[in-house]
């Protein structure tokens, strides 16, 4: 995820001909992301294992913005001067691409303690076959078995 974040952050600021003690603002963007974005994953998967395919998503909806940014550069200069405007449409992006990509995740109740937003659980994948064979080849893993 923070590599992908490296080369989105790079990918948005592309066309700048910002330089810092000489070095291109893109490189400089990229790697601020790539910080940022790494150690949130690393506290969001390690509290809420569940969200990793909604972070992996994102991750994949930034650099697919960053792209058309790159292809469309005065709609990413106004979107990019409106960070709450861009959070919107990154989010919206990863929660559709985790939509089609992994269908319904949800959370087992947990059973070890009275508060299972605390606790960490299995995550169960609703989905089509191919979907779940999708995210089974993600994780090395068999594919999540769902009762019809």
């Amino acid at each position: 995820m923070a590599t992908l974040a490296f080369v989105a952050g790079v990918l948005f600021y592309w066309n700048s001909a910002v330089y810092l003690a000489g070095v291109h603002i893109s490189l400089i963007t990229g790697t601020v992301y790539a910080g940022i974005v790494g150690i949130a994953a690393v506290i969001v998967c390690a509290v809420l294992p569940s969200m990793r395919f909604m972070m992996e998503s994102v991750a994949f909806s930034r650099l697919a913005l960053a792209l058309f940014f790159l292809a469309e550069p005065e709609i990413g200069i106004r979107l990019l001067s409106n960070p709450l405007l861009l959070a919107i449409v990154v989010v919206t992006g990863g929660a559709c691409i985790s939509r089609l990509i992994h269908g319904r995740i949800e959370r087992e109740p947990s059973r070890l303690l009275q508060f299972p937003a605390l606790t960490r659980s299995a995550v169960v994948a609703h989905g089509n076959d191919w979907q779940r064979q999708f995210v089974g080849w993600i994780d090395g893993t068999a594919p999540v078995r769902v009762p019809a």
